[in-house]
């Protein structure tokens, strides 16, 4: 667990969680999901927030996981989060590390 919050702390430090433009994303009320793009770099967070499992279709992306708690499933632009789940998608444009 102290690394999963280690991994955290290390996503916030990014420019793109710092600085980029934040976009909430219209979805059902038991998933919480927003976009913060920066230049070409797009990251995008995903939580179901309930028991209930949840399935979206994404904005267009080549998307990368870069962290995850609990059981997500990415193919393509479709994205399900078991219950309680979260993950954190990049796209494959720009420079991540930064």
């Amino acid at each position: 667990m102290l690394q999963f919050y280690r991994q955290l702390i290390a996503l916030k430090k990014r420019p793109v969680f710092q600085d980029g433009d934040y976009l909430m994303l219209t979805t059902p009320d038991h998933l919480y999901v927003y976009q913060r793009q920066l230049g070409s770099t797009r990251a995008l967070v995903a939580v179901a927030l309930t028991g209930q499992a949840g399935a979206l279709t994404l904005p267009a992306g080549d998307y990368q996981p870069l962290l995850a708690a609990g059981e997500t499933h990415l193919d393509g632009n479709q994205l399900t989060l078991a219950p309680y789940a979260g993950v954190v998608l990049t796209t494959n444009e720009g420079d991540q590390s930064k």
